[in-house]
């Protein structure tokens, strides 16, 4: 009677420790978190480097009047992606695909060139969103 007793009460305890394991990831939360940043790197190897043009961006001014608004459509983390997603998709837009280095972010970001409205921005990101050409293009201020 004793073995079956303790065979039945180390049952029991194997049932209640398995039971009380969390099985939920914590999660921590940080109130100072710092806002997401995509990183677009997916590109095809079969590109030509032949077209790339980079563009100086303006300094940031004070003044809203001269704030410009741009159409972001990829930020990598070396020259040579950026450079592959502009040969990949260059002929597929007629706008130009200008790549700058963001000390913000610390990316190689690909912009179209600025508009002076944040309406002509909006609609150029909605024809890209239709589209289909560049899913995840936002809008960027300076």
């Amino acid at each position: 009677m004793k073995p079956l007793l303790s065979i039945l009460l180390t049952i029991i305890l194997i049932i209640l420790f398995t039971a009380c394991s969390s099985s939920e990831e914590t999660v921590k939360t940080d109130q100072d978190e710092q806002p997401e940043i995509y990183i677009f790197d997916d590109v095809s190897d079969e590109i030509d480097t032949s077209a790339i043009t980079e563009v100086e961006q303006p300094a940031v001014t004070s003044d809203p009047r001269s704030t410009k608004y741009y159409v972001q459509v990829g930020a990598f983390t070396t020259r040579d992606r950026a450079d592959e997603f502009v040969k990949l998709k260059s002929p597929r837009t007629t706008y130009q695909l200008n790549i700058t280095y963001s000390e913000e972010v610390k990316l190689y970001v690909v912009r179209i060139p600025a508009f002076s409205t944040r309406a002509e921005a909006e609609k150029v990101r909605n024809d890209f969103w239709q589209s289909g050409l560049f899913n995840d293009a936002f809008i960027v201020t300076q």
